[in-house]
């Protein structure tokens, strides 16, 4: 039709020349057919968003179901032979005093969960276990022997506590970063799990 809202009176005037109701009206039918199909395609893209978000939630679960059993397998991997590794410095744990996923709690909530714990009357272990190691992760699990042993002093708990981390891959350079910090190392060696070669001034820190 060729309305335009900045039309002018005379402008206005002369477009609706030759104009009849019918023709009007056919052209109020054609736009609302307009307006019903793009009402259907914006719909239509609504749901191909709705479909696209429900199956990136379903992969993101997927990703973190493996991921955690993934994460299952390393510690069933490093648990059977842990302690006897401990054992050769003189600590004295056995499997009894072995556990997974540790949590201490305090007032009711958790403040600190550790993947493998060992302990005798005297000395606790506590190991992180990852997949592949970085260097976050060996800041967060001293983060966390310091959780605990603060949680031991507050509850009048004199054990000293040890740490240490495994991990199927781990580089040279975070090898030698958690040694700094006074953690054991534990490696994947063949179907079997070993301390890391450790600098011979290595002394693990006590907590």
């Amino acid at each position: 039709m060729g309305w335009s809202m900045n039309m002018t009176v005379e402008q206005a005037a002369e477009a609706a020349k030759g104009m009849t109701f019918e023709k009007v009206w056919l052209y109020m039918q054609e736009s609302q057919k307009q307006y019903i199909e793009t009402q259907k395609q914006f719909k239509e893209v609504q749901q191909e968003i709705a479909n696209l978000t429900k199956s990136i939630d379903n992969q993101s679960k997927n990703i973190g179901g493996i991921s955690n059993s993934i994460g299952k397998i390393t510690e069933a991997m490093f648990l059977p032979e842990i302690h006897t590794k401990f054992n050769s410095f003189g600590y004295n744990f056995n499997v009894s005093s072995t556990s997974t996923n540790r949590t201490f709690r305090d007032e009711g909530q958790s403040i600190a969960e550790v993947d493998i714990y060992l302990e005798n009357g005297s000395i606790s272990m506590v190991v992180e276990v990852k997949t592949e190691l970085t260097k976050t992760d060996i800041d967060e699990h001293i983060e966390r022997i310091e959780t605990i042993k603060n949680y031991f002093i507050k509850y009048n708990n004199n054990r000293n506590i040890l740490g240490a981390v495994a991990g199927t891959i781990i580089n040279s350079n975070i090898i030698k970063y958690a040694y700094k910090n006074g953690l054991f190392v534990l490696v994947q060696s063949g179907e079997s799990v070993k301390i890391a070669d450790m600098p011979e001034n290595f002394k693990p820190k006590t907590w």
